[in-house]
């Protein structure tokens, strides 16, 4: 049924005609997501426009933004709310990559028991290792694209010599780490190398020192760290790979990882 732009509805005529409860709609409008007006009796009045806020709350809280981000993601420019949308797929793809792999490994078990006639323990290790291989990489994974949006934000919020700053300081690590090579990583320069990679980093990223080098050790030595761009345009994608030449040698990256890793050990 039609309604005119101008249309009200009373709370429970509001929840029947959006799917909602009377409950959610009290909840929203604690959380400040759903401002209705009130009559002089003081009743809640919902306007077509209240249908259309709503409309966009219960998607974006379906594909797992949180409650308490969507004023701000509702208020975000086009372009940051293709973000969001890019974030909450990346998420819903890597749950549905795991769910596959799960499924497969399953499929593959049932397959060798239908042709052995029997399941031993060696059959479920290997759905158990297959499982929590694709759930550590999707767990990095995450993490990974966590990093990535902080850092978009805190270098967004720099001036243009302030990040040409921080790169200098980033260069002149790599540089020292390279010089550092056939040290100990877990010997005094190496956990000096460390302990600046980690103050660089909590420039650049909301988060504790454990849980940056963590995940910096944790990465899965399979993970192919092209896949963190892979929604990208070519010409964004070289672009990155441009500005991230410096730091993408494989020896330094490793030595930065041992380094790390010792760091926590003995903390």
């Amino acid at each position: 049924m039609s309604k005119s732009h101008d249309a009200t509805y009373r709370a429970a005529e509001f929840a029947a005609l959006a799917g909602v409860t009377v409950r959610a709609l009290r909840h929203y409008e604690r959380l400040g997501l759903l401002r209705p007006r009130r009559t002089a009796a003081g009743y809640r009045v919902y306007t077509d426009r209240d249908l259309q806020v709503l409309e966009q709350i219960v998607v974006l809280k379906f594909i797992g933004v949180r409650l308490k981000q969507i004023p701000l993601v509702r208020t975000e420019a086009p372009a940051d709310l293709a973000h969001v949308f890019f974030r909450q797929r990346q998420t819903l793809e890597a749950r549905r990559r795991l769910l596959s792999s799960t499924i497969e490994a399953i499929a593959t078990a049932e397959q060798s028991v239908r042709m052995t006639g029997r399941a031993d323990a060696t059959l479920f290790k290997r759905i158990i290792d297959v499982i929590e291989m694709r759930q550590n990489h999707e767990n990095w994974r995450e993490q990974a694209y966590e990093l990535i949006e902080q850092k978009r934000v805190r270098l967004s919020a720099m001036s243009s010599d302030e990040r040409d700053a921080l790169r200098q300081r980033w260069l002149v690590l790599f540089a020292d780490i390279r010089a550092a090579l056939d040290d100990d990583p877990a010997g005094p320069r190496g956990q000096a190398l460390a302990a600046r990679y980690i103050e660089l980093g909590r420039q650049m990223a909301d988060t504790t020192d454990e849980k940056l080098a963590g995940h910096v050790t944790a990465k899965p030595a399979s993970f192919d760290p092209d896949t963190l761009l892979e929604e990208l345009s070519d010409e964004q994608r070289a672009k990155i790979k441009r500005a991230l030449a410096p730091f993408s040698d494989p020896r330094e990256r490793d030595f930065i990882r041992r380094a790390l890793a010792a760091r926590s050990e003995t903390r």
